[in-house]
């Protein structure tokens, strides 16, 4: 599947998903540097925070509702680790020195895939 079909079909299923859904995100890390996450969705031409979790013990845990679904972005301090989609359901984040992975939902399992192939 090219970018642009898998682009295509993300933004579709964005646009038809538009109840209030509640999320749960589990994550956990190896790398021992990660001291504190936060979740940033774009508004306008700007990122901005949604939600914020320390990493105690390689784990942390964010939940919420959100309207609908939505891309959002992991940030350690002001840097972007990852992008993955919000959606209903308990999202799967796993972080090593190796590769970072999300998994959990329809959408971000379609992601991962795909950048999966594409590494």
């Amino acid at each position: 599947m090219s970018m642009n079909k898998l682009f295509f079909s993300v933004v579709s299923l964005l646009a038809l998903t538009s109840c209030a859904s509640e999320y749960k995100i589990e994550g956990s890390s190896s790398v021992s540097r990660l001291d504190g996450k936060m979740l940033k969705v774009p508004d306008g031409d700007r990122m901005v925070k949604v939600d914020s979790a320390e990493v105690i013990h390689g784990i942390f845990k964010m939940e919420g509702v959100l309207d609908s679904s939505v891309i959002a972005s992991l940030y350690m301090d002001d840097i972007n680790i990852m992008p993955f989609v919000i959606e209903k359901g308990k999202i799967a984040i796993n972080i090593d020195n190796a590769r970072i992975v999300v998994s959990g939902t329809p959408l971000n399992d379609r992601l991962y895939d795909f950048v999966g192939k594409k590494t």
